[in-house]
């Protein structure tokens, strides 16, 4: 006969199986509340971001003439200097930048991934409110929006390697570039043709260009709220995302410079190399398949950046613009006192050239004139 004596009694199996159950139970319901938690944040995260970008791209199209747009896209140039800047330089930068500082590698990824990115939908923006040339704008974030598809898998596989011994650390979705590009190609072209064939309406939906930004600054916001693990990350994390986007502009200012160009354009080259598009770096990193506790740190540079770069924006736009007031008013004031210098020496030129003298002697003393002798009235005939 068998030896039970080892065998747990009814009772202990009875109280095992039910801790364990209760422990299952909870620990499941925990997993779910979680997991449903993560997909409801991220699914808001999605739909704020896109209909953000929409919004700013649909504005923007409704700024833009088409004659503008048209004669911007048909000079090339603009876009070899926007190419060489975003594509070329600026990873250059970032892999200078991390090696300088000896950035860890999944940082060092996530600054590669920030440094290829186009220009955000926001440069139009800012563009618009610097008084810069929003057709351009346009024509540059549409055609590099573009041309990442083929770019930013480029710079990854040129500099990710470097630095990381899996050079695969972050896929590229080639569905999350495509996809990006016809949020930014979409809406601009729409807002165009309306600016185009109802240009009342879009004289309205223009008047909310300045305030659409915002949308995005809530959404990296939020975006660092629900990873507030970038915020311990070490200081040369906050060196780079501090100094880049003022060499990115410097970097845009200067190549544009080269080709002396107007001042409104080189504005404009300058701000479009200088404000990368945090929204899809996110998304590249976030569809990737990195684990969650390296996942933080490639969202660490580009969120960051994100941070410096509106906050920037808040201090240098408003400043400008002011400037900007100050020496339309001192023009405007300098304009009327020469027009009338200019009318005052036309009045005495003239005066001076008729029978009655100068104005000025009739001005200020009595007019003297002589009374004719007037006739005798004739009798009337009867």
């Amino acid at each position: 006969m068998a030896d039970t004596s080892n065998l747990p009694t009814d009772n202990s199996v009875k109280n095992f199986t039910s801790e364990s159950l209760a422990n299952f139970t909870v620990m499941d319901s925990t997993e779910c509340v979680t997991s449903s938690f993560d997909v409801t944040i991220e699914r808001l995260d999605r739909i704020l971001f896109t209909v953000t970008v929409v919004l700013i791209m649909f504005s923007m199209g409704c700024v833009t003439e088409v004659s503008k747009l048209w004669e911007n896209i048909r000079r090339p140039w603009w876009l070899f200097i926007n190419v060489v800047g975003q594509f070329f330089i600026m990873p250059l930068v970032g892999a200078v930048f991390i090696v300088t500082l000896n950035l860890p590698p999944m940082y060092a990824v996530g600054t590669i991934v920030i440094a290829s990115c186009p220009g955000g939908p926001y440069a139009n923006n800012f563009s618009y409110l610097t008084l810069s040339d929003v057709s351009l704008s346009i024509s540059l974030t549409a055609c590099s929006s573009v041309l990442v598809i083929g770019g930013l898998p480029l710079m990854l596989a040129l500099y990710s390697h470097t630095f990381v011994d899996d050079g695969g650390v972050v896929p590229v979705s080639y569905d999350v570039l495509c996809v990006a590009s016809v949020k930014i190609i979409v809406p601009a072209v729409s807002g165009v043709l309306i600016r185009w064939k109802l240009p009342r309406l879009a004289s309205v939906i223009e008047k909310s260009a300045s305030i659409v930004p915002f949308g995005l600054l809530t959404w990296i916001i939020q975006k660092c709220f629900f990873t507030r693990e970038i915020f311990t990350s070490p200081w040369q994390v906050y060196a780079i995302a501090a100094v880049f986007p003022i060499i990115a502009v410097f970097v845009g200012f200067t190549l544009s410079s080269l080709f002396c160009v107007e001042s409104e354009k080189r504005r404009t080259v300058a701000i479009e190399t200088g404000c990368q598009n945090v929204g899809l770096a996110s998304a590249v990193i976030t569809v990737s398949d990195v684990e969650s506790a390296h996942e933080y740190q490639l969202l660490a540079v580009p969120l960051l950046y994100g941070v410096f770069l509106f906050s920037y924006a808040i201090l240098i736009i408003p400043t400008y613009r002011l400037i900007q007031m100050r020496q339309d008013k001192s023009c405007e004031k300098d304009d009327i006192e020469k027009f009338f210098d200019d009318s005052n020496e036309n009045i005495r030129s003239d005066s001076d050239n008729s029978k009655y003298g100068s104005v000025e002697k009739m001005l200020r003393g009595p007019v003297k004139m002589t009374m004719l002798p007037r006739e005798p009235r004739q009798p009337e005939s009867r």
